[in-house]
């Protein structure tokens, strides 16, 4: 990919590509609708959404005035050849695969090319102005990048009679918001919408939202792009987190109006077709009929005063020879004049041509190593960009894990769910136990993270063999208080305490023993 030009957010060539295949496809939905002679095939949306991801990427990392034109050649070749294969794969068709010019005549060709051929062409232009407005520095100039905003210099330096780039997107979007809103309309009005099945109205209600959430972040990626790039070149911090937020923000804006132009109604508003098509009619009959008719009655009424003149044939009189010869050899030299004029004309731009586009051959498989590599990166950068988000979106609704209890949460006292009430036995063996723990911490025999009360007591019996036995009996005593619902005997609780006094007395036999070794 080249390094003059980076697009951010990198999600943006293939937003575009998204909305002119959609566009196209609204485009087919509709001429398959009102010409019932011709059907939407399913293999034409792979096509018209990989020849718009080919031409957008193309244009926007690819091309330059050194690129030569026999790649576009390749692309119609490719185009002719893929709709040849699929339509020969799906009907039968009557004519041989090398006579393309019966295609040219043949409806079922002819509609998917120019579809294929309008959608190849907007993502073109959507990608040319993205590459653009990332050569921006280009059009400014050094005198713009000395000033402090580019952004009003970039408004106040242009051209009377041009566009700034991020007007073309919004041009494009209205453009063709207002075609799918009439084409929307007229096909409610015919009654044709009404006899299509529900699949197909949820086809073409769905490239309908598509086609309006992908056209709004174009819109508002291809200005945030802009602005990126003009901080860029100003060097002008900002924010990291900026892209992340305009694009979630953009986001939730987008679906919202789409969501809201979905659920209203086609012809809810009071001005409506009719109103504004009699509306322009009457206004037409007032500015061009009035006027003229008056003119042509006056000019019929005769003047009484003026008598009228008699009209009166000339006689025909036969030329001479030499006058028809002359005349012939004035239109034999005017069109010899013309013609050779025109094949030499002709053959000097053919000469050129030629010459250039073989100089710019040259640079054919670098231009085909520039795709790819471009290419590469794009899908490199979306695979990121769709990771990324995702890793935060599961951040964000991970259900938390259990934390393994610290030693000092094991014996918390924690509310009785089954209802049974903590008697003064309970309460005796389970405090016992908490100073089991302290005291063991303080002779090296700590509790670990996550280990339970039967795990520690094993490690306690292998570090106190002498007291095994009395170990066993206190955490079976520990588990029956803490986990019973029997009330426990008095007994039993006694006899628990006096386990816990003689393990904590060889607690102590052992602390006594290593401080001693640490004195000596």
């Amino acid at each position: 990919m080249s390094r003059e030009i980076q697009i951010r957010p990198a999600v943006l060539p293939l937003v575009g590509a998204i909305f002119a295949a959609a566009v196209g496809s609204i485009l087919g939905q509709y001429i398959a609708l009102f010409y019932r002679g011709w059907a939407f095939p399913g293999w034409l949306f792979p096509i018209l959404l990989v020849f718009a991801l080919e031409s957008m990427y193309y244009s926007v990392y690819v091309l330059s005035p050194r690129t030569p034109f026999t790649w576009r050649l390749f692309e119609l070749g490719a185009m002719v050849v893929l709709i040849e294969l699929c339509l020969r794969a799906t009907r039968s068709v009557t004519y041989p695969w090398w006579a393309l010019w019966r295609s040219a005549a043949d409806l079922d060709f002819i509609i998917p090319f120019a579809l294929a051929v309008f959608v190849w062409g907007t993502a073109g232009g959507f990608g040319y102005k993205l590459a653009r407005i990332t050569k921006v520095r280009d059009e400014l100039g050094d005198q713009a990048a000395a000033t402090l905003s580019w952004e009003y210099d970039s408004i106040a330096m242009k051209a009377p009679n041009t566009t700034l780039p991020v007007e073309y997107f919004l041009f494009r979007l209205m453009g063709f918001g207002f075609l799918g809103a009439c084409l929307a309309v007229a096909a409610r009005r015919s009654g044709h919408y009404q006899s299509m099945s529900q699949r197909e109205q949820f086809v073409l209600f769905a490239l309908h939202v598509l086609a309006l959430t992908c056209g709004l972040l174009l819109q508002g990626g291809a200005y945030l792009h802009r602005l990126t790039v003009i901080w860029q070149h100003i060097n002008v911090p900002y924010p990291r987190q900026l892209l992340n937020g305009w694009l979630r923000n953009l986001v939730i804006v987008c679906l919202g109006v789409a969501v809201l132009v979905s659920i209203m109604p086609v012809d809810f508003s009071p001005i409506t077709y009719d109103n504004i098509s009699g509306g322009i009619a009457r206004l037409l009959m007032r500015m061009f009929d009035g006027p003229p008719q008056r003119a042509r009655e006056q000019a019929e009424t005769p003047d009484p005063g003026t008598p009228p003149v008699p009209w009166v044939q000339p006689e025909e009189g036969e030329p001479p020879f030499w006058a028809g010869l002359l005349a012939v050899l004035y239109m034999l030299f005017i069109w010899g004049f013309t013609l050779l004029a025109l094949v030499i004309g002709l053959g000097f731009l053919l000469i050129t041509l030629v010459h250039g586009e073989l100089e710019r051959l040259r640079g054919l498989p670098r231009a085909a190593a520039q795709f790819f590599l471009a290419v590469q990166e794009s899908v490199r950068q979306l695979v990121q960009f769709v990771l990324r988000h995702m890793q935060r979106v599961k951040e964000r609704v991970r259900i938390p894990k259990i934390r393994p209890a610290a030693p000092w949460e094991l014996e918390a006292p924690r509310p009785d769910r089954r209802g049974r009430q903590e008697t003064a036995a309970v309460r005796d063996i389970r405090g016992a136990f908490r100073q089991l723990l302290q005291e063991a911490a303080g002779a090296g025999i700590p509790a670990r993270a996550g280990e339970t009360p039967g795990e520690f007591g094993s490690r306690l019996g292998e570090a106190l063999p002498e007291c095994g036995r009395d170990i066993l009996e206190f955490m079976a005593s520990y588990h029956m208080a803490r986990y019973s619902r029997r009330e426990l005997a008095s007994s039993l609780s006694k006899a628990a305490l006096a386990q816990a006094e003689r393990i904590i007395a060889a607690l102590h036999i052992v602390r006594r023993k290593d401080n001693d070794r640490t004195d000596h």
